[in-house]
């Protein structure tokens, strides 16, 4: 479960590899401006030219192809990244022009803790900073001197790293709950109106392609309007609840059970036929019952069933259809389940 959380609070995939190829292209660009622009390189500027075509040609290809690439995938770029940075800031040295490279070891470790999991994050950090340790040992600095500079460039990085990555965190987190509260009713807990018709698109698609029946129930809550004005809102808000409760515990694990507005609700029964949605129907009319039986306040609801299947009608007509059998229902003094399959 915590895998799957991790996975939800993490950018999409797309947007990592877009990044990816904005700092290939970037990062290409300097290098090259690295080894054509003065002072000349202290090591090779054919190698600095050769890493910056490479980040280049890498940043292109993301950008202009956009594969779907995996998380590994991903990591092993970043790595490529790291050993690029390291090239052209090692041939560059000191005075050639490429000193301050190592400041896009920057850019490894916040793209790491933005875009990887935090285990991924941790191994590329780990990465560059043997990377880093090597560079330090190649350049002609004191061994205090090399250590102060790796730590105080390392400890800056694991913290900008985990600060992004808290950041992360709470900005998927927000887009998260958001994206709950636009499909849930806040009332009921249940699915929203909206909710339901991205589900239903799913479910109607492969009840076709399976050639399976789709039921749909339309409930509905006799005498709702004389409650709330006999007792007020606050207990029709309770007896809201109190149904969609019932209707939870009557219902199959993998139906789809939203609150439609006001006093209405619907139930998806994927694979149901016309005698299996009675039956859920039955079920949920009795469940209602009992448990507004207890606050004895003669709670019943009247529930249509519609059934469809290939050549399938849409959501919209069998919703209908529901509809026009649970107003039957409630014409004949309601608290009953009635059905129209045609």
């Amino acid at each position: 479960m915590h895998a799957d959380k991790d996975t939800r609070r993490r950018a999409p995939r797309e947007l990592a590899v877009q990044a990816m190829g904005v700092l290939g292209a970037a990062g290409g660009g300097l290098a090259v401006a690295t080894a054509l622009l003065p002072p000349p390189a202290e090591g090779s500027e054919a190698s600095i030219l050769i890493a910056g075509v490479v980040a280049g040609l890498i940043g292109a290809v993301l950008l202009l192809r956009r594969p779907t690439l995996s998380d590994p995938l991903l990591g092993v770029l970043t790595l490529v990244g790291t050993a690029l940075v390291t090239i052209s800031t090692h041939e560059g040295g000191v005075i050639g022009g490429a000193a301050d490279n190592q400041m896009l070891y920057l850019w490894i470790v916040l793209y790491a803790f933005y875009f990887l999991s935090l285990r991924g994050a941790l191994l590329q950090t780990a990465i560059v900073g043997g990377a880093y340790a090597w560079l330090l040992s190649t350049q002609e600095v004191t061994s205090n001197q090399a250590t102060t500079q790796w730590l105080v460039t390392m400890t800056t990085l694991l913290v900008v790293g985990f600060v992004v990555a808290r950041l992360r965190g709470n900005i998927y987190r927000m887009v998260e709950e958001l994206s709950e509260r636009a499909y849930k009713d806040p009332l009921t807990g249940l699915l929203n109106r909206s909710a339901l018709k991205d589900r239903v698109a799913a479910e109607r698609a492969q009840a076709v392609r399976d050639g399976i029946p789709l039921s749909v129930l339309a409930i509905d809550i006799d005498g709702f309007k004389e409650l709330n004005d006999s007792l007020g809102h606050a207990r029709g808000d309770e007896v809201l609840e109190e149904v969609a409760a019932a209707l939870v515990l009557s219902t199959r694990s993998h139906d789809v059970v939203a609150r439609i507005g006001g006093d209405e609700f619907a139930v998806l029964l994927p694979g149901a036929t016309e005698a299996a949605g009675r039956a859920v129907a039955e079920g949920v009319r009795r469940e209602v019952g009992r448990a507004l039986r207890r606050e004895n306040d003669g709670i019943t609801v009247s529930v249509g069933v519609a059934t469809g299947q290939n050549p399938m009608p849409s959501f919209e007509d069998l919703l209908r259809k529901a509809d026009l059998a649970m107003y039957a229902g409630k014409r004949a003094g309601g608290n009953r389940v009635s059905a129209q399959t045609r």
